[in-house]
């Protein structure tokens, strides 16, 4: 056996004898809070790349279970302010919810987030259209069309 593949198994194994914990911190509440924290990570780095500050993304709360992404309205030929929502949804089957907004229009679903625990990694996953994503991707998924569209009135690198 290599030293590769018999890492692997010893990553493995010990993922097992910590099922426990691992899958009581399963919750849409924690999976929630890593999205956050990678979304305010690539606000944080849109913003090192504009240098007015009048024309930074801002990261609103909304409300305990809900915070957007706002793109101000003198960003865009529109004038229109743009917002992308995360709420956290609770009910029988909870999940996390992501919009786009572009005022006056109607919120758009882009994205339905459903948590999965998976017993034979010992992994809490996060799943869209049953495709399993990271927070990071995630936010690149949520934001990448309001930070790179192409009505936004600055040149950004990766802009159309």
């Amino acid at each position: 056996m290599s030293d590769q593949s018999a890492k692997e198994l010893r990553r493995r194994e010990k993922r097992q004898q910590e099922w426990v914990l691992r899958r009581a911190a399963c919750s849409i509440d924690s999976r929630f809070e890593a999205i956050k924290t990678a979304v305010t990570r690539d606000v944080c780095n849109i913003n090192k790349l504009i240098e007015n500050e009048e024309l930074h993304y801002r990261l609103e709360p909304q409300g305990t279970a809900s915070f957007c992404v706002v793109q101000p309205a003198k960003m865009r030929l529109i004038r229109q302010e743009s917002a992308v929502v995360f709420h956290q949804v609770q009910s029988s089957t909870s999940y996390i919810e992501i919009e786009r907004r572009i005022r006056p229009e109607p919120a758009k679903t882009i994205l339905k987030i459903e948590l999965r625990w998976n017993p034979e990694e010992c992994r809490c996953e996060l799943l869209a259209d049953g495709q399993v994503l990271t927070p990071s991707r995630i936010s690149q998924l949520a934001l990448e069309d309001l930070f790179f569209m192409s009505d936004v009135l600055i040149n950004l690198p990766g802009a159309p």
